[in-house]
């Protein structure tokens, strides 16, 4: 699987929020597959798009619960849902190879 699986990595986007997670954290698994993808020495990174297999979107949930949704006072999850569908809609914007890839 090591040889063959690829993912490509999406460069949107600024720390905190993005390209970062929790290292030390009940949910550090999120941050440690980030810094894995980062770092890019892992085996499963793709040099280019067309090689992936999957493709990740390197948002920390984790992170923009803690710096948006805690400091306010009302906790709606839409503001959560609005936040990721507007990270995912510039990605799609910007790199059409998304929509294209997943119409095959």
């Amino acid at each position: 699987m090591v040889k063959r699986f690829k993912i490509w990595v999406y460069r949107e986007g600024e720390a905190p929020m993005f390209h970062s997670g929790p290292m030390k954290h009940i949910y550090s698994m999120e941050g440690q597959f980030i810094d894995e993808m980062e770092s890019g020495k892992s085996p499963f990174l793709a040099q280019n798009p067309d090689q992936a297999h999957a493709f990740f979107l390197p948002i920390s949930v984790t992170y923009i619960v803690q710096y948006i949704y805690l400091p306010i006072t009302t906790y709606h999850r839409e503001r959560l849902v609005r936040i990721f569908k507007d990270y995912v809609t510039v990605v799609a914007d910007k790199y059409p190879f998304l929509e294209q890839k997943q119409r095959r």
